[in-house]
């Protein structure tokens, strides 16, 4: 595991950082109307935009906090290859999250003084980091069974493996589970009723390109037939499935 845990090559760094920048798949937009995402916000009733706005930038802090455990671990182990893929992956964070930032910013707009409104957003991201607590309180059975059912995984694929390695195999296919259940509550969902009100959305790059990432951490846990992997992207989907039946809160702005 030592030696194989995370063979990131030069081409899969690059073609990730290079990823920062450029485009996801290219799709023929003319085949939808095309509107405003704050138009079609203006016709979401209180449920509609705790489902559909709010909800899916809660999810996304979720899964970052997920991530930021891997990272720590990774860092604890001080491994070259470890280092290159934790860089890429530091990138994609902090690039989502200059560009959530940015948008509530807008949504605060112009307050009395930059010092207000820097403190506001500040205020904003802390209660989505908080709401994402809740929603795993929400969803405790299944995340409950799911994240205890990975030790018993790792386990299968590695019986020797132990120490802060074992830790680190968790902890990455938890987040593989929480950022799948994530991205799948979003294809399922969210961006199919966007599209419907004529309003071309698709998922965040960063997100995606975090799917890619994620699994290097596992390393020669995962098994040629891609049994593993396969495995917790099941329990993702399952995950999404508790989201989309969560019972929606009425919240129209981001302000309890």
């Amino acid at each position: 595991m030592n030696e194989g845990v995370v063979s990131l090559s030069a081409g899969l760094q690059s073609g990730l950082t290079s990823g920062l920048t450029v485009a996801g798949r290219t799709a023929d937009r003319s085949l939808y109307r095309t509107r405003s995402a704050a138009e079609v916000e203006r016709e979401f009733s209180d449920e509609e935009f705790f489902r559909f706005v709010y909800l899916p930038a809660v999810l996304a802090s979720l899964v970052w906090d997920y991530v930021d455990t891997v990272l720590d671990l990774g860092t604890m182990l001080r491994v070259d290859e470890l280092k290159g893929l934790s860089r890429v992956i530091r990138q994609l964070r902090d690039q989502f999250r200059q560009k959530r930032m940015k948008k509530i910013l807008a949504f605060v707009g112009d307050m009395h003084g930059k010092g207000e409104q820097v403190k506001t957003c500040c205020a904003l991201v802390q209660q989505e980091q908080d709401y994402g607590m809740r929603v795993e309180e929400a969803v405790k059975g299944t995340m409950k069974y799911h994240l205890s059912a990975i030790g018993k995984l790792i386990t299968q694929a590695d019986s020797e493996l132990e120490g802060d390695w074992r830790d680190l195999a968790v902890a990455a296919a938890q987040a593989i589970v929480v950022s799948e259940g994530f991205l799948r509550y979003s294809e399922q969902v969210v961006n199919k009723e966007w599209i419907r009100r004529g309003c071309w959305t698709r998922l965040p790059q960063e997100l995606n390109l975090l799917r890619i990432s994620l699994p290097h951490y596992l390393g020669d846990l995962r098994d040629p037939e891609g049994k593993l992997i396969n495995r917790l992207h099941k329990m993702g989907n399952e995950l999404a499935g508790a989201i989309g039946k969560l019972k929606t809160t009425r919240i129209r702005d981001y302000e309890n």
